[in-house]
């Protein structure tokens, strides 16, 4: 029988394994997407059939990781709290989940964002600190990504709802275009 840290441990690397392989489709699935941009007419329907079984394949896994999820009490309350946050969606969800399902383990914020990539890469040399900070891209690239993207997405929507209340307020108050704004 299993004690629990280690069952939680099995279930992350299960969970780890279903998205890297969903990632590993997507990327072959672009690739096949690419290819047939350039390719030779005798040959598209076979790359059209494959884009549709990868397609197909991606869907499979993406239902058994939400399964896999679903199934387990614990990983099911974490996703719940997770997509409670803008910006994350379900598939950010899984990686997160296959990478943090032992959280407790990172004793510091600093540890935590440190193992995702996501710290500043120290320049002491010279003139070079008062440089513009870049990431250190130490640590997991998938965790960087799914944490990278969320709040730009965040960010483009705030824009564009910013764009749409102005054009609304234009509408409704034609003076608002000669007022100034801070």
């Amino acid at each position: 029988m299993y004690c629990h840290a280690t069952y939680a441990l099995e279930k992350a690397r299960e969970l780890k394994g279903l998205v890297r392989r969903v990632d590993a489709l997507m990327e072959m699935k672009q690739q096949e997407v690419n290819r047939l941009e350039v390719a030779e007419q005798i040959v598209m329907g076979d790359i059209k059939q494959h884009i549709n079984s990868l397609s197909d394949r991606i869907d499979q896994l993406r239902q058994l990781i939400a399964d896999h999820i679903n199934n387990d009490p614990s990983l099911r309350q974490q996703k719940e709290l997770l997509l409670s946050i803008p910006g994350i969606g379900e598939k950010t969800v899984a990686v997160l989940l296959s990478y943090f399902s032992s959280i407790h383990r990172f004793s510091h914020a600093k540890k935590l964002a440190a193992f995702c990539g996501v710290t500043p890469r120290v320049c002491d040399s010279g003139s070079s600190i008062n440089k513009y900070r870049r990431l250190s891209k130490v640590g997991a690239s998938d965790l960087r990504k799914v944490l990278f993207f969320p709040p730009w997405s965040l960010l483009d929507l705030t824009h564009q709802y910013i764009y749409f209340s102005n054009d609304c307020s234009l509408l409704v108050n034609p003076k608002w275009l000669l007022s100034e704004q801070p």
